[in-house]
Formats: structure tokens, sequence, C-alpha cells
């Protein structure tokens, strides 16, 4: 596996005027990019063909593509910062009364310092490695059609598998 030490430049978030994450509260963490990311990302990205995912790994409806892959941990570190602005935490309030549709639904994600966005669909809707529940990321999707982030699957290996040739 590919070590990835990230220590997280936001020494704080400043939205209208107000410090979200205030200096003292700097977030160091060390995640560990699976190194089969890496091969996947190669072997899909060298494709002629369109893959498509009807069904998430635990058999719920997913619409989506694969469209654009970041190959270096260099440009997943330069998107993953960008999560904060993209998801304002000021928005979280009109999601907070959001039914949750099932136990793979994260509802609105704020806090960003243990996930990496690996991929964009072709909705500009983001595959992420979401390390908050150990050392083996699961992979979490933004769900433009119901608002929400979402458990797709467990691992690197069970995203891919997801996605057959269109």
């Amino acid at each position: 596996m590919s070590l990835l030490a990230v220590s997280c430049c936001l020494l704080s978030i400043i939205s209208k005027g107000k410090t979200i994450l205030p200096i003292n509260k700097i977030i160091k963490e060390k995640m560990k990019i699976p190194e089969k990311y890496f091969t996947l990302v190669k072997k899909y990205s060298n494709s002629d063909d369109s893959w498509v995912a009807n069904k998430d790994q635990f058999g719920n409806p997913i619409e989506t593509e694969l469209n654009i892959f970041y190959k270096t941990e260099k440009q997943i570190i330069k998107h993953s910062k960008e999560l904060v602005e993209d998801f304002p935490a000021e928005e979280a309030e009109e999601y907070a009364d959001t039914e949750r549709i099932n136990e793979y639904d994260l509802g609105y994600i704020t806090d960003f310092s243990k996930i990496f966005i690996f991929g964009v669909d072709g909705a500009d809707c983001q595959f992420c490695m979401d390390f908050s529940v150990g050392e083996e990321p699961r992979i979490i999707f933004w769900d433009d059609a119901e608002l929400t982030w979402r458990v797709i699957a467990n691992t690197i290996e069970d995203f891919f598998a997801l996605f057959h040739k269109e």
C-alpha cells in the first residue's frame, strides 16, 4: 500500500466571516490509499468502453457511470481539500430533517477530515474513500438524485466490481 501522510493545510476554514474549524483543532491523519486503487484506475481509464452501475454493493438502486479519476496522490489531495467548499456546513441545516432511506444513507456530510475524493461521475457526483470506519476505506458517493451521501461499497475492489460495460 502507498502511504499517504496527510497534514490538512486547513489552519482554519472561514465561511461568511465565521471560523468553522479553529486553528487548535488541526486534523493530522495518516491514511493509506489502497495500492489496488491505482491499478484499477489504470484498467478502467485506459478503456474506450463506457462503464455504468445500476445497483450498489448492497442491492440499492444507483444510476452512475465512471467518468473522471484522479490518478495521483497529489491530485487526490488537491481535490479533497475542495470538498468543504462544495458541501458547506451552512447548508447542513437544509438536510437536517431529511429522513434516511436505509443504513447506508449518511445524510449531508460536513466533516471531510477522513475522506478523500478519487473521482466523479458524468454528473460531477463525487466518489470518495471514507476512512472514518478504519484503515480500509469504504466507498461513499454523493447521490444528487436523493441529495445525500451514501455508502456504495465496502472496498475499492467492491466499488469497481459494481460497474459493467454499457
